[in-house]
């Protein structure tokens, strides 16, 4: 995280900066939609380690993320979901695969 504006903080925002293994760090506004998603999860991670809410809903979270980092995700999801509840929106069968609990939602007629 950096200030938009060092001279007068309060007058900018925060940009965020990410760095992915051989990479060189860059604002979050120039990374792939699937690096953004990462550290958009990165982020909540840090977060929920400062603060754990008790239940997240990740709307398509994975939708960017190929099938091998979508099972990650998953899997790293799994790990968590004895500190905190996740509720997650996906058409992924790699996210489906590692849920407990499966909800199918689908329109009739429409």
């Amino acid at each position: 995280m950096q200030l938009e504006n060092l001279e007068d903080p309060f007058s900018g925002g925060i940009d965020m900066l990410v760095q992915f293994p051989k990479k060189a760090p860059i604002l979050i506004s120039g990374a792939s939609s699937g690096e953004r998603s990462v550290s958009a999860v990165a982020f909540l991670f840090a977060l929920q380690g400062l603060t754990p809410a008790s239940f997240y809903l990740f709307d398509e979270v994975d939708a960017h993320l190929d099938a091998f980092h979508a099972g990650k995700l998953a899997e790293l999801l799994s790990e968590e979901s004895d500190k905190s509840q996740f509720l997650v929106v996906t058409l992924k069968p790699e996210m489906v695969s590692k849920a407990e609990k499966i909800y199918g939602i689908y329109g009739v007629n429409g």
